[in-house]
């Protein structure tokens, strides 16, 4: 065998091997993270619809982007996301904060649109992209509730 053939082999080696490690570092991370939010999730959620009880919708986004987001670890921004979806979940109904969501599945223009929002908030919000998704996903279902329920 030729030595570059042997070097060749050798680092596609060392590649797969990295990408082996980097996997299990993955699911050990994924683990801890589901053990750590797992308890607290749903206190996180109670605490959000209850919270929605009084509230607008667009309320609730309001209440989530005054919480100082900057510096969070995700643990914290996972939080933020939970209770601002139970709050989203038991709140008065806002079309008008549904109305500004592009109901496309193009993950692009989403994208797009979150960053576009994400730019009018102070520097170091790191949550903001996560909050827009969290209404994203709940105009959505809104919008699925309504177009099943009509005639």
């Amino acid at each position: 065998m030729r030595t570059w053939h042997k070097v060749v082999l050798g680092l596609l080696a060392v590649f797969v091997v990295g990408i082996a490690l980097l996997a299990g570092a993955g699911l050990l991370f994924a683990r801890y993270l589901r053990q750590e939010m797992g308890s607290d999730a749903e206190q996180h959620v109670t605490a959000g619809r209850n919270d929605g009880r009084d509230r607008s919708a667009r309320q609730c986004l309001a209440d989530a982007e005054a919480r100082d987001t900057s510096g969070q670890a995700l643990k914290e921004i996972m939080a933020s996301s939970l209770r601002l979806a139970g709050c989203l979940r038991s709140s008065k109904s806002d079309d008008a904060l549904c109305d500004e969501v592009p109901f496309s599945a193009n993950a692009v223009e989403l994208a797009v649109w979150s960053a576009a929002r994400c730019r009018e908030r102070p520097p170091g919000d790191v949550a903001c992209s996560s909050r827009w998704q969290v209404v994203t996903t709940h105009c959505r279902s809104t919008q699925s509730a309504r177009d099943t329920a009509a005639p």
